[in-house]
């Protein structure tokens, strides 16, 4: 049967009696056949190990036609079922590859690493828990590219799984294997993850990559005690987690790098705390045709939005990069954005449901801390910002004192981000006033720790009470509204311009002053040093 379907897909009009390969011919070939060479294996059972490094790669990503995606696509869902929706092809050698092992044999793959993370994989990963997965190796994109001759640009990771249904076990996992460790295997060091523990870290089941287990694990468990983003309302997520409407490559028509009035904001215009609106020609810089574009409908209606025009109306939005560049140390790079400019897909945005502009700038600084960078980080195996990373990011109760304060502070940030960026100030001020927000933040999150450690005598918000005392508000706001309005339609009147200058002097002259009194405020500095001397603090610092 198997020759002769050769031979009808070699010459399918063949004459039967002079097929092009006859039968002695087959025989002297000697062809593999998985059917018949491996088929007895299979009807008893399985392969007692199966081991692979299977292609990557994204069917989306191919170069073909979009119809033939489409058809590959279907075939694929219809022969493979949990696949995901963001098909990549290591999941069908995935899927394959755990149906060939019998039971209680042994199955081993090197695949990216992001399948113990994202979103996509959930289905298929929650398989592969229900088995003893015994080992899981990771390694970063520097080791990755080393070992394989910078071949593969992805962090991967091995696992040992031996196929035998069991409700909760151990995972001996290697996390963060440098060039050195991954020549010295057997001198590395293990971290015992129980199946448990990582489905009640992550309903999603992502695996936390730990470089100090025993400490990390600590604050996960600290941190259980706070509302996540996607449930702190009630249940509800504080707000909706998009990406940006216009598709840099499925709306390219849109994009131009020739000014046309109306800019667009795309990921490189995104810094910390800093949304770059300087017209200038440069890719993904200008819209054409926005009017057309605006008024496209959405899918779903978003606080009152039909349209996407409606939507970039609303303000303020928390935007930030959607993918960060490999090697970066920091993975989140959040700023509050004012205008109704159409954000392109490779920006991550967030609308709070409650938009005033103090609460926000206090989420602001929130996402920008360190400590949920560091949170982030932990679980996040990808260079992505997903909306489900977002989600579960753990929030501390908010107040009224807490939005005032922080604010102010966030607004310093602000505004010297900005003139450094226009070259009127040097980052000395805005790094002390980014290293004082994260350690009032710690504070924020850390302080019933710090109590029980001996460090606080009582569970309570002393730093933040101290620097209060130094704070000046400065009118961040009305400068920036000022300086875009300058460069974006300059037409400032007389009034505005003089108003422009008085606030730049001004609010630079408060947070001097302000920087000034609280560097001499020896409560201040004690605190400060406390914060920084704990063993969390150092841990999420990469101090220790």
């Amino acid at each position: 049967a198997f020759l002769k379907y050769i031979n009808e897909k070699i010459k399918p009009n063949h004459k039967p009696k002079n097929p092009p390969i006859k039968f002695e011919d087959f025989k002297n070939l000697k062809p593999f056949h998985w059917r018949i060479d491996f088929g007895w294996i299979i009807k008893e059972g399985g392969f007692d190990i199966v081991i692979g490094n299977p292609p990557y790669g994204k069917l989306k990503n191919l170069k073909i036609p979009k119809e033939d995606k489409n058809k590959l696509s279907r075939i694929y869902k219809a022969l493979y079922d949990n696949i995901g929706t963001n098909i990549d092809f290591y999941k069908l050698f995935l899927k394959k590859g755990i149906d060939l092992v019998r039971n209680e044999g042994y199955y081993s793959f090197l695949m990216p690493v992001m399948f113990w993370g994202d979103y996509d994989s959930f289905e298929l990963r929650k398989i592969y828990y229900t088995y003893n997965i015994k080992k899981i190796l990771h390694f970063p994109l520097d080791t990755t590219m080393d070992l394989f001759n910078r071949v593969i640009n992805y962090e991967v990771s091995i696992f040992v799984l031996k196929k035998i249904k069991i409700d909760n076990y151990s995972i001996c996992v290697y996390p963060h294997i440098s060039i050195e460790d991954a020549r010295q295997m057997n001198k590395i060091n293990e971290v015992l993850l129980t199946k448990e523990y990582i489905f009640n870290n992550s309903p999603l089941g992502r695996l936390p990559l730990f470089k100090n287990s025993k400490i990390e694990k600590e604050i996960l468990f600290y941190l259980k005690r706070y509302y996540k983003f996607g449930e702190y309302d009630n249940g509800k997520s504080l707000g909706y987690i998009l990406e940006g409407k216009l598709h840099e490559t499925n709306h390219k028509k849109y994009l131009s790098k020739e000014l046309t009035g109306e800019l667009a904001v795309a990921s490189n215009h995104i810094k910390d705390w800093f949304v770059d609106l300087i017209p200038k020609c440069e890719e993904k810089r200008w819209i054409k045709n926005g009017e057309e574009f605006r008024s496209k409908k959405l899918n779903n209606k978003i606080m009152g939005a039909k349209t996407v025009g409606e939507l970039m109306n609303i303000s303020p939005k928390l935007i930030c990069r959607q993918m960060v560049n490999r090697g970066e140390k920091k993975k989140l790079h959040f700023a509050i954005h004012y205008g109704n400019e159409i954000l392109t897909n490779g920006v991550r945005t967030i609308i709070l449901k409650n938009l005033d502009k103090e609460y926000n700038k206090l989420f602001l600084a929130l996402l920008n801390s360190n400590i949920l960078d560091w949170y982030i980080k932990t679980h996040s195996l990808t260079y992505n910002i997903k909306p489900y990373e977002l989600e579960e990011l753990p929030i501390i109760p908010i107040d009224d004192k807490i939005i005032i304060q922080l604010s102010k502070l966030t607004d310093y940030i602000l505004y010297l981000v900005f003139i450094e960026r226009l070259n009127l100030c040097d980052n000395n001020l805005s790094k002390f006033g980014i290293d004082l927000i994260n350690l009032i933040i710690y504070e924020l999150y850390f302080k019933e720790k710090f109590h029980e450690d001996g460090l606080y005598s009582k569970p309570k918000e002393y730093l933040l009470e101290a620097v209060s005392k130094h704070l000046k508000p400065i009118d961040y706001d009305k400068y920036a509204e000022l300086y875009w309005k300058q460069q974006l339609e300059n037409n400032l009147t007389p009034e505005e311009e003089q108003e422009l200058t008085q606030l730049e002097e001004q609010n630079l002259k408060i947070i001097k002053e302000v920087y000034e009194s609280i560097k001499n405020d020896d409560k201040i500095i004690n605190l400060i040093n406390k914060i920084k001397s704990h063993k969390w603090i150092k841990v999420i610092e990469r101090t220790e």
